[in-house]
């Protein structure tokens, strides 16, 4: 006796049966991939397995679109539960496109899997054949902008079914849908008569004119269409405020009446629950969105205490709700605690005289390793749905700052990274995740994603804080600021205590500031989410896209040199690493006397304290770098003093003669102009001292091209420098 459930004869058991043969295909595949272990993509059976799954998705993908047209009357018998089974089929049908989307990402997600990824792409329409390049370089650089393009393809072309009514059309005979102006509906069916069979927000089928129906095109349309109707209400408002003004002078004019007197007179409005204004007739009343809107503009322009920009665009209408200053630029603006610069020097302990974080190892007299309890590679992917600021301000920089953080106050210093934003889809953020060492281009490290996170705390919500943040410009005055975006707060464990797994996360966006809860970004993102259950599916909420992981075994015997708690760059670990070797040298190793508080002579230590938290110049010395460790042999970066003397000569050769150049400009964050020329000067002037003899000639250029000589240049000064970090 068979014990399969019964299906009928109808398409609703054809669909049944065809789901189960389905079913047992990817419990086939999903069985396979338990017992293998497989390091690379370009096993031949992680490709044959990726291959199934990808048609197994597509076979998925045509069951479900049958499964939702479905239709009772359809059946050539009467089926009890028609709905609800029709339900529970599609239900299922989601459950096995969710189950190979894992399968396909994990095989995807090990080492060389962007061809098994692109394939998957190309096999189910998620490329955009229009936006190749064929240019091998540029598509390297921008084939992540080019994939987030393409998702919000397949966005598009998923919700191509709904539609909203431009003209009210009259139901004439039975049959028809009645339907009203920007009424959201659903297209069943597109006959060729003219006529689609449609259904309304209430469930209701008919017929309806598709002339009269336009393609519902996401929620930009909405946001522009409400701005218009919200502009054009403010216009009329602030009209009638001026008209009533114009008319109450007049009327004191001509009563010879004192326009001041008059009006300290009911200063104070009689209710202080909410905003009020003053009326023609006298009286104080309240206001509507669009009066209160423009007395904020008022008061944003004339209070003298209100002297943020932010405050005045605000009050304009030009920010979303959930927008504030952004909290960790004003931490960085506020002093050095923050900056990477702080981070790397060693913390004294408790006495004051000796260092905390800094000792050696007295068996190899090489500084000691310091393993801590969170040591993670955490790589920024993507951002979506990110609202834009209103009209009036120019962006000059999108970007992530990103930090350690228990939830109360921040742990680490405050790594940012600059994301690439293509113009014709503003919404979209993406952030290069590829770590090499390979010789990069000057301030590519500005929009690398790869950070590693390091931390020894013990908090249970120890945590990473990402804050998306713009720069931006007014255009009308000139005032530049930042703002806040969103943010969001990766904890690092579970409430267990375990460390989250290694795999992607979508973050959704909180608004206000790290320390506010329960803010959205922007509130009428919600509004219309929760106005019909079409905009429900259409309406994207802002997300941010992380990869968690664990360094490699090369990177950690680099990273375990560095302090318990730091943000930074995967790239420049290894500099930093010795950086730090050279200092326990000069701080602890060479010192006579470990109370000696006088000047340590070290060129190398006061070069790269000014160094590291100017990108361009870490870029330049991480490529000088990289080509000083070509030609090396193993047992030549074995040798840990002679990979010290290299890294040594790497400092005084690039980043001495750049920071003591007269003509190298101050840096200054998101001013195209600076970046561009000190980016000339870097560049002159690494041609110049990569050649032989080439430092020792810059060194005696004509006098006016170098700064005149100062004793710091030479000279690493323990209390100046770590005058920071005593606390």
């Amino acid at each position: 006796m068979s014990l399969a459930p019964n299906r009928t004869d109808g398409p609703l058991g054809k669909l049944q049966r065809e789901g189960d043969t389905l079913k047992a295909k990817v419990d086939e595949v999903t069985a396979i991939t338990k017992k293998w272990s497989p390091k690379s993509a370009s096993d031949p059976d992680v490709i044959s397995c990726h291959q199934k799954c990808v048609a197994y998705k597509i076979e998925a993908s045509s069951l479900l679109l049958r499964a939702n047209s479905l239709q009772k009357h359809e059946e050539p018998k009467a089926i009890s539960n028609f709905e609800q089974k029709k339900s529970d089929e599609v239900k299922r049908l989601q459950s096995f496109q969710s189950r190979l989307d894992r399968l396909l990402n994990s095989m995807e997600d090990l080492e060389d899997g962007d061809e098994l990824r692109n394939t998957r792409r190309s096999e189910l329409g998620e490329k955009d054949e229009g936006h190749e390049d064929n240019n091998e370089d540029d598509e390297d650089e921008y084939s992540e902008e080019d994939d987030f393009a393409e998702d919000e393809d397949i966005d598009d072309e998923e919700d191509r079914s709904i539609y909203i009514a431009t003209h009210a059309f009259a139901k004439q005979q039975p049959g028809d849908l009645g339907i009203k102006v920007d009424d959201i509906i659903e297209v069943i069916e597109k006959r060729k008569d003219g006529w689609w069979k449609a259904k309304n927000e209430d469930g209701e089928i008919g017929l309806v004119p598709s002339n009269y129906l336009e393609l519902y095109d996401d929620d930009d349309d909405d946001e522009e269409y409400e701005d218009d109707v919200d502009n054009k209400k403010e216009e009329e408002e602030q009209k009638q405020i001026t008209e009533e003004s114009q008319l109450r002078r007049e009327d004191l004019s001509q009563t010879g009446g004192n326009e001041k007197d008059d009006t300290e007179d009911h200063r104070t409005p009689k209710s202080s629950s909410s905003l009020n204004y003053w009326t023609f007739s006298g009286e104080w009343d309240s206001m509507d969105s669009g009066k209160e809107l423009w007395k904020g503009v008022r008061d944003a322009v004339t209070e003298t205490q209100k002297t943020d920009v932010t405050d005045v665009l605000a009050a304009m209408g030009a920010l979303p709700a959930g927008f504030r200053p952004s909290t960790l630029f004003n931490k960085l603006q506020a002093g050095p605690e923050y900056n990477l610069c702080n981070a790397v020097l060693p913390k004294f302990n408790e006495s004051q005289l000796s260092f905390a974080d800094l000792h050696l190892d007295p068996t190899t007299t090489q500084i000691r390793k310091l393993v801590t309890r969170v040591l993670r590679n955490c790589k920024l992917v993507e951002c979506r749905a990110i609202p834009l600021p209103g009209t009036g301000v120019e962006i000059l920089s999108h970007h992530v700052r990103v930090c350690l953080f228990d939830g109360s106050k921040i742990l680490s210093n405050i790594q940012t990274v600059r994301a690439k934003v293509n113009p014709v889809r503003p919404k979209m953020w993406r952030f290069s995740t590829k770590s090499t060492s390979a010789t990069s281009g000057l301030g590519s490290s500005l929009t690398d994603g790869y950070n590693i996170v390091r931390t020894d705390a013990t908090h249970s919500n120890v945590g990473v804080l990402f804050e998306l943040g713009v720069t931006y410009i007014r255009n009308q005055t000139g005032e530049r600021g930042e703002l806040s975006c969103g943010w969001a707060h990766l904890k690092l464990f579970d409430e267990q205590g375990n460390p989250i797994p290694n795999r992607k996360y979508d973050l959704n966006l909180n608004g206000g500031t790290p320390y506010e809860q329960g803010i959205a970004v922007d509130p009428s993102i919600l509004r219309r989410a929760s106005s019909n259950r079409f905009r429900a599916l259409l309406v994207k909420q802002p997300t941010l896209t992380v990869l968690m992981g664990t360094p490699t075994v090369e990177k950690r015997k680099y990273l375990e040199l560095l302090p318990a708690t730091i943000v930074v760059l995967s790239r420049f670990a290894e500099l930093l690493a010795y950086y730090r070797r050279v200092l326990a040298d000069a701080l602890v190793r060479d010192r006579l006397a470990p109370l000696d508080a006088d000047l340590v002579h070290s060129p190398v230590l006061a070069t790269f304290v000014g160094s590291i938290d100017q990108s361009d110049i870490m870029d330049a010395m991480h490529n000088v770098w990289e080509e000083k460790k070509g030609p090396l042999t193993r047992a030549d970066k074995r040798d840990k003093e002679n990979m010290k003397n290299v890294f040594k000569s790497v400092v005084m050769e690039t980043a001495f003669p750049l920071l003591n150049a007269t003509t190298m400009p101050e840096s200054k964050w998101a001013d195209v102009q600076t970046e561009q020329a000190r980016a000339r000067i870097i560049e002159q002037t690494l041609q110049v001292t990569k050649q032989p003899q080439g430092v020792l000639r810059y060194l005696l250029a004509p006098p006016g091209d170098l700064q005149p000589f100062d004793i710091s240049e030479v000279t690493f000064d323990l209390l100046h420098d770590h005058g920071r970090s005593l606390t």
